[in-house]
């Protein structure tokens, strides 16, 4: 935000320079960024004088050059080469001499020095329009008239216009300052509560001449609001007979100063009200309003309507519009109309001024990808009880600047009015969180500034009503920090000793395991990515509807897509994803940390999560790999990876046994909901995680045209596992390892799960590993499918005999042929 510190002082004359004023406005919130100064002829014209031309002849050695003496009215004469071709003796010249820096309108400054010409001696330059901010004219030198004196300073004869602008970055909590007149009620409660100096703030002017509710005595526009909740308010009145055309030049250069484009003047003045008061204005040529009505109200969705800009819009039906008997004339409070706005033809006008729900318009001009001035400042909350202050000041202006007269009373329509809030300041809890005792009567120095009004004195504290433009204070601890920045953070003295508790990391130490992980993750290949966990409902709608009803859904959304905490980390993910490969990233190995949330009966559930994310060719491109794109089995080899990083052992899953104390924990295939080949971690009936290929129809939503390769893991859950299970070291063992292998023939509903657990339970304490190292399906099988496994033996007490081995592999194969129906093939 461009603060003009000549339009500042205006309002609040002080003493201080702009350098304190900058220093203090940090110091109270308001981040200054940036001072600098203004000027409205590029360099000001700085060292630039008037000179007469006494000789003009042609260069010797070059048919568009002259040779020129020049009186600058210091004795001796200036020899300078001039190309310009309306240069002639008698001219009143603007003359640039040895080091005086120029600044062009297009390009950066630089300093005329001593030069040689093509043999001949110049010690100065003759200026045209653009080379010193005048213009864009290059056509010849910048002729003055004939009575500028000789040797004076040029700036003299044009009407520069300095100022120096302070560019404050206001953060949202500060919606009071967005304007000149906030920015000065800040900085004027800052002095005096500093004692800096003893400052008056100019009044703005008071209101006058209000009708009754929505009563209308002259003027003749009559005024319906019919949407109460997104208008509380609407203020207007009538302006007759003006006539548009340039605003004065101090107009002009107080908008130039700010970064303005002038207009005309009655925008202009719309403009200037908005950036001195905070008050977005609108002015409707009168003639245009179709049955002389204003309607404040919606419109059915998809309804066009054309913006200022010249594009067609398709509004939604929570968009709230400015309408007259036929037509929709606004986008209230974000952007007008092409056929309602003002021109060089407007005779009347139809001045607005409103409060509109913040809420609303923030939807409505995210809807529209559209930000204006006027959206920011309603969106984050104007004062609605300056709308009629705002509109007599504009309507003075106008009639002052614009010519014409007031033909209505103020149409002031606010059925209800916004209560300001009262909040209960405890000294106890101010002492509390300053770490000093401020006096009572600078508390209620500072809040009186601050025109927070006292409600009632109590011994504990005081009982106050803020103000209706300080929207965002709330709350005792908002008002706190209120005074606290009045009084000065520099003021509260350092403690001269900090005690601190003594803290003891829990056990286990979820954020150094969480580090850990993500260091493992990312040394396999892995990014990280931070993803919003606000979400559109309409994911949850169109593809997960079994669990719509259980959505948390957000009462202030700033967005009207945005509308819902996610239930699930899928979504998001694959938002990254489209968008990474729409950049031709298209291998990709992705997490995220993150939380997913529920709500049961006015319950809430927030649950930790980790979410893995493959897709593409598995290798890296290369000459010595033959590459393959990832499939389920790349995403259950991270899933199983993970877990035995984690001391999730693989056997314990596999085999059924007792990963989680003393209940079961295995792997299943399931129907789900995003998912096909869906594979469910189930451990005590409870679902803990879950994995498989992401659904075709919802890749394709997202626009990503290959497979998808999902993970997620309640990452509590594992750090519970991992807490409980310690790590065992044990000696090489001495004794020799066995190795058989069995090739059997089975149905293809069969799982390899099935064949493990056979093979662990009958190998018990001596079999050590088993290992899938074939598999063949085809015709010559007839509907069978062929497995091959390498199973590993070793007792650690003693040297296996093939006897003992021969009898487990027996065993094995009997209960193969037994339980799984399974033929034995032999070499």
């Amino acid at each position: 935000m461009k603060i003009s510190w000549n339009w500042l002082r205006e309002i609040l004359p002080t003493q201080i320079d702009v350098n304190k004023a900058a220093e203090i406005l940090t110091d109270i919130g308001l981040e200054v960024e940036a001072v600098y100064p203004y000027e409205s002829i590029k360099g000001g014209l700085e060292g630039l004088i008037v000179g007469e031309v006494i000789t003009c002849e042609r260069h010797p050695d070059a048919d568009k050059l002259k040779t020129t003496k020049v009186n600058i009215g210091k004795g001796e004469l200036l020899n300078i080469v001039c190309g310009a071709p309306n240069v002639a003796v008698g001219q009143k010249v603007i003359v640039a001499s040895i080091s005086t820096t120029i600044h062009p309108v297009k390009g950066e400054p630089f300093t005329i020095k001593k030069a040689t010409i093509r043999g001949v001696e110049s010690e100065g330059m003759l200026c045209a329009e653009d080379e010193i901010g005048l213009g864009e004219g290059h056509a010849g030198l910048f002729i003055l008239n004939a009575d500028a004196v000789v040797g004076s300073d040029v700036k003299k004869y044009f009407d520069v216009y300095s100022d120096i602008i302070i560019e404050i970055g206001l953060t949202a909590n500060h919606a009071d300052a967005n304007s000149h007149y906030g920015v000065a009620r800040e900085l004027f409660a800052a002095l005096n509560a500093r004692e800096i100096e003893k400052a008056i703030i100019k009044e703005n002017i008071p209101d006058k001449g209000i009708s009754p509710q929505g009563e209308i005595k002259r003027g003749g526009i009559q005024v319906l609001v019919e949407d109460k909740i997104n208008c509380p308010r609407y203020s207007g009145l009538v302006i007759k007979n003006i006539k548009i055309k340039e605003s004065p030049a101090e107009l002009q250069n107080k908008l130039k100063a700010i970064g303005l484009r002038p207009i005309n003047n009655v925008v202009d003045i719309t403009n200037y009200i908005l950036h001195e008061l905070g008050q977005p204005l609108h002015a409707f040529d009168a003639d245009k309003i179709a049955g002389n009505k204003i309607i404040i109200k919606t419109l059915p969705e998809n309804t066009a309507f054309i913006t200022l800009d010249e594009k067609e819009r398709k509004l939604s039906a929570n968009d709230l519009m400015i309408c007259d008997a036929e037509k929709g004339m606004c986008i209230a409070g974000v952007y007008g109309g092409i056929h309602s706005g003002i021109n060089d033809a407007t005779k009347n006008i139809f001045l607005e001024s409103a409060y509109f729900n913040p809420v609303s318009i923030r939807k409505t001009e995210n809807r529209h990808g559209l930000k204006t001035d006027a959206s920011s400042r309603f969106g984050k909350g104007t004062d609605p009880e300056i709308t009629v202050t705002a509109l007599w000041k504009a309507a003075k202006m106008i009639t002052e600047i614009c010519g014409g007269e007031i033909a209505s009373d103020v149409i002031d329509i606010y059925p209800e009015k916004i209560k300001p809030f009262s909040v209960f300041l405890r000294y106890a809890r101010l002492e509390m969180m300053a770490a000093i005792k401020i006096e009572e009567k600078k508390i209620i120095e500072i809040l009186e500034l601050l025109n927070i009004k006292i409600l009632e004195k109590k011994s504990e504290g005081l009982q106050l009503e803020i103000p209706s433009y300080k929207n965002d204070v709330l709350r005792e601890i908002d008002v706190i920090e209120e005074i606290l920045r009045m009084y000065g953070y520099n003021n509260i003295p350092v403690l001269q000793n900090i005690r601190t508790p003594y803290i003891v990391s829990p056990k286990p130490d979820k954020e150094k395991i969480k580090l850990d992980t993500i260091h493992y993750l990312a040394s396999n290949g892995f990014y990280e990515i931070f993803t919003n966990s606000i979400s559109r409902s309409k994911y949850i709608t169109q593809f997960l509807p079994a669990f719509e009803n259980t959505q948390v859904k957000l009462l202030n959304s700033l967005n009207a897509e945005l509308d819902c905490m996610r239930q699930s980390m899928l979504f998001t993910g694959l938002e990254v994803i489209a968008f990474t490969q729409n950049r031709k990233q298209t291998d990709l190995k992705l997490f995220e940390f993150g939380r997913v949330y529920f709500q049961n009966n006015n319950s809430y559930t927030e649950t930790d999560k980790v979410a893995f994310y493959i897709t593409g060719n598995k290798f890296e491109e290369n000459w010595r790999n033959k590459n393959r794109k990832v499939d389920l089995f790349d995403i259950k080899e991270e899933v199983e990876n993970l877990l035995n990083r984690m001391n999730v052992e693989q056997s314990a899953i596999n085999s059924g046994q007792s990963a989680f104390g003393s209940k079961q924990f295995e792997f299943i295939e399931a129907g789900l909901n995003a998912l096909n080949n869906g594979v469910e971690i189930i451990s005590d009936n409870k679902l803990i995680g879950m994995y498989g290929l992401v659904k075709k129809e919802i890749c394709s939503a997202f626009d990503i045209k290959q497979e998808v390769y999902y993970a997620e893991l309640n990452w509590n859950d594992l750090i519970d596992v991992s807490a409980k299970r310690k790590t065992v070291f044990k000696e090489i063992s001495k004794y020799p390892e066995v190795r058989r292998d069995l090739a059997m023939l089975l149905d293809p509903s069969v799982q390899y799960s099935a064949v493990e657990t056979i093979a662990k339970k009958e190998g018990k304490n001596i079999l050590q590993g088993v290992t899938l190292f074939d598999i063949y399906e085809g015709e010559k099988l007839e509907g069978k499918k062929s497995y091959a496994i390498g199973l590993t033996f070793r007792d650690d007490e003693k040297t296996l005999t093939d006897k003992e081995v021969d009898d487990v592999m027996q065993k094995m194969m009997s209960r193969y042929e037994k339980e799984l129906n399974a033929v034995i093939r032999k070499n």
